[in-house]
């Protein structure tokens, strides 16, 4: 059995990672005329257009909110390169404009369809792909992967898309298992369905599938960590997201200054500050998640995976 799901898992990988377009210069898209596009019905809360690349691709923008003015666009972007980084199958997305209006672009992934909302359904290796999707998600502060935003390839394999609600609660959310902002996430069903002895038969949570993603984030050097956040931390602190306010706390109390004194530049830096203790964070916050929420005492090895 253990050969079989080891056998299952490759090829799941290597279908998620073959369906994935291969990635190209941000500022070379950045200078693409996509053109007017066509109105593309694919759900979510944002306008999308389908448009031809000049590769004869089809590729997907997404419009952003009124409010903002490209600081959600830059967020998706960053993510998206955030989560390959971390080794994660992602379809890669770039900030750009269409039409003089702020907008996120990727290639459209054919023929792949949203995964079974059923979490007794998924299998083992799907089950440890969403718990490697957690501890990126966590790292980005991404709350909204639900069943809808993990598409099932052809081949099988499973690939996340939509990051743009990353960052959206950093300083206020929470890994604990009760915490659901906006959804039910994809993992939160597997964990649900791990407590409630609901998931498929011999299949499990196993929390050393955590360990491949948490220790290619924790090799990341700090300083490329900030650098990949640059512009998501300073375009999001001058738009105003929901995460200035607590980052603005942040910096007002590290400085020893009234909020008020506090500068845009200062709440970027210190979103840029949180996201790298939270990389750093990542392996002893799953130790305390799976062993706390998940009563998993045999997660404490997850400290201590990899160190030796």
């Amino acid at each position: 059995m253990q050969h079989a799901q080891l056998v299952a898992a490759l090829q799941q990988a290597q279908a998620a990672h073959n369906a994935i377009p291969k990635a190209s210069d941000p500022a070379a898209v950045a200078a693409w005329d996509f053109g007017p596009g066509t109105p593309a019905n694919l759900g979510g809360t944002h306008p999308k257009t389908l448009h031809t690349g000049p590769d004869g691709t089809t590729w997907m923008a997404k419009q952003e909110g009124t409010p903002h003015a490209g600081a959600i666009t830059q967020t998706e972007a960053a993510a998206s390169r955030l989560a390959a980084r971390a080794g994660l199958p992602v379809v890669p997305v770039y900030a750009t404009k269409v039409d003089g209006k702020p907008v996120s672009v990727q290639p459209l992934l054919t023929g792949a369809k949203p995964i079974s909302g059923a979490a007794a359904s998924w299998s083992q290796a799907d089950v440890d792909e969403i718990v490697r999707l957690h501890v990126t998600s966590w790292a980005l502060g991404n709350h909204d992967a639900h069943h809808g935003n993990v598409l099932r390839t052809n081949a099988g394999g499973l690939v996340p898309v939509d990051q743009g609600q990353s960052f959206k609660n950093f300083g206020r959310d929470k890994l604990k298992l009760d915490y659901r902002p906006s959804t039910t996430a994809v993992f939160h069903q597997v964990y649900d369905a791990h407590l409630a002895g609901k998931l498929g038969q011999g299949v499990q949570v196993n929390p050393a599938a955590a360990h491949s993603v948490i220790r290619r984030i924790e090799s990341v050097p700090d300083a490329e960590w900030r650098a990949m956040l640059h512009t998501v931390a300073h375009a999001g602190a001058a738009q105003n997201l929901t995460w200035v306010a607590p980052m603005r706390a942040r910096a007002a109390k590290a400085k020893g200054i009234p909020e008020s004194a506090v500068t845009t530049g200062q709440i970027a830096e210190s979103f840029l500050d949180y996201a790298v203790e939270r990389k750093k964070r990542l392996r002893r916050d799953f130790v305390e998640f799976f062993t706390e929420d998940l009563k998993m005492s045999s997660a404490a090895a997850l400290a201590h995976l990899g160190k030796t």
